[in-house]
């Protein structure tokens, strides 16, 4: 029986753990884009887009102030969607910023 280091073991799981970790990222991303969607429909969708989560933020990109007002009120539905999408959703807080010379391509 061959005998493995305890860093080796270590930065095995810690590698799956990163890994766990970026595509629980990558699904919470496209599900809130996908939710953005729905709220604003196929023709505003450019209006604004969803950046990343880092750090139990989730951050949306808007191009005018009026697009951020309105997610941050349906924030609650947002995160009812993903909690329904995503049963181990962490807990999160949701922010938006304002770009108006950002252009968003659809995804």
């Amino acid at each position: 029986m061959a005998f493995q280091s305890i860093q080796f073991l270590l930065q095995r799981v810690q590698n799956r753990s990163a890994l766990r970790q970026g595509l629980l990222t990558a699904q919470i991303i496209q599900e809130a884009q996908d939710w953005l969607i729905c709220l604003l429909g196929e023709a505003k969708i450019l209006e604004a887009h969803c950046l990343s989560f880092r750090g139990e933020v989730l951050l949306i990109e808007c191009q005018n102030s009026a697009v951020a007002q309105l997610i941050r009120d349906r924030q609650e539905l947002l995160f009812t969607y993903l909690k329904e999408k995503i049963p181990t959703l962490p807990s999160m807080r949701l922010q938006t910023r304002i770009s108006p010379h950002t252009h968003f391509y659809a995804s």
